[in-house]
């Protein structure tokens, strides 16, 4: 008891620091929910913007902050039947890097959910450029991954001949091949 005395008169009440604790904690938890709030994309609330706002402003809204920016490219790639449609109806109001961006995403979405993406193909706005992801990399080593990419694609696009996206299917075949006699 006497050694807490003698601390409290030579430094005084510790009540200052933990106030200045609190406060940094408070500011620090704002800041962090702040930054999860603005990002936080839902299908249908995109949707409901583009039919709401002008839809130009949306897209703009949606590729201004990176963070944003790459949560909604892992949306758009998930190949998820709600961002399918969010791509679709973004699709029209795209230009520049958001409508290359979109492209690109979805060339990742036809990997993991072809039977939602491969009736896009040769549609206006997609074209056959969604039937591959795309390779930014120039190393062998990212080349030779892209190329058992492909060939694994190749594999998928065959697994629809017979079915009703057959014609969808034979497109991409043939850019898989085109890229494959390239390289």
């Amino acid at each position: 008891m006497a050694f807490k005395r003698v601390i409290i008169r030579r430094v005084g009440p510790l009540s200052w620091l933990l106030g200045t604790v609190k406060k940094i904690f408070l500011a620090a938890l704002i800041l962090a929910s702040n930054q999860a709030y603005a990002c936080s994309l839902v299908p249908d609330e995109i949707l409901d913007s583009l039919k709401k706002e002008n839809p130009k402003e949306v897209v703009s809204r949606l590729w201004d902050r990176k963070e944003c920016e790459a949560a909604l490219f892992t949306g758009l790639g998930s190949g998820k039947a709600e961002w399918i449609k969010v791509a679709v109806a973004l699709r029209p109001h795209t230009d520049a890097w958001s409508g290359e961006s979109l492209i690109l995403s979805l060339g990742e979405a036809m990997q993991r959910a072809p039977s939602r993406v491969l009736p896009l193909v040769d549609t206006p706005g997609f074209g056959k450029q969604i039937c591959l992801p795309d390779n930014f990399d120039d190393s062998k080593e990212a080349e030779k991954r892209f190329r058992i990419a492909v060939l694994k694609s190749r594999i998928m696009f065959k697994s629809f001949i017979g079915s009703k996206l057959e014609s969808k299917a034979r497109v991409c075949l043939a850019e898989a091949d085109s890229y494959l006699r390239r390289k």
